[in-house]
């Protein structure tokens, strides 16, 4: 898995759970969608492509209707199988303790920076050196720096 992007989606349980929830929606959708097409295609022989948004809409029939229809079912199953091996990744992540509960945005307790937690290492803000805090509940904790 590339760097950026465990850092970025994958930082914490709660994002991760999040990815792999957008991906699981989107895996089914487009197995649907394949689905779909499949049988339009296996039972009248054609494909009728964007048919609710164009007027006349772009029709594939015989062997030029194999690129969309089985791009469609090969797209959707390669999407099912790496949604399938980030939950492995998930799991073995959890395991050895790799993911952390920890807060998606920061707030410096001194500059009142906020801060993306997957842009900060540690817990120490960059800009001022102050310790950083999780933004949920951060006024309700210091209500003196309320407006």
């Amino acid at each position: 898995m590339p760097e950026w992007f465990r850092k970025k989606f994958f930082h914490s349980r709660r994002s991760m759970e999040r990815t792999l929830l957008v991906f699981y929606g989107i895996s089914i959708l487009f197995l649907i969608v394949a689905a779909g097409t499949l049988t339009r295609f296996v039972e009248h022989g054609d494909y009728e492509h964007f048919r609710h948004f164009l007027r006349s809409p772009i029709t594939f029939r015989g062997k030029e209707a194999i690129i969309p229809v089985y791009g469609t079912v090969f797209g959707s199953i390669v999407l099912l199988l790496v949604t399938i091996y980030l939950t492995i990744c998930y799991v073995f992540m959890d395991k050895k303790g790799r993911l952390r509960d920890i807060p998606d945005i920061y707030i410096c307790g001194k500059c009142e920076n906020v801060l993306r937690s997957y842009s900060v290492a540690g817990n120490i803000c960059p800009d001022c050196g102050g310790i950083l805090e999780d933004l949920i509940g951060f006024y309700e904790r210091h209500p003196e720096k309320k407006l």
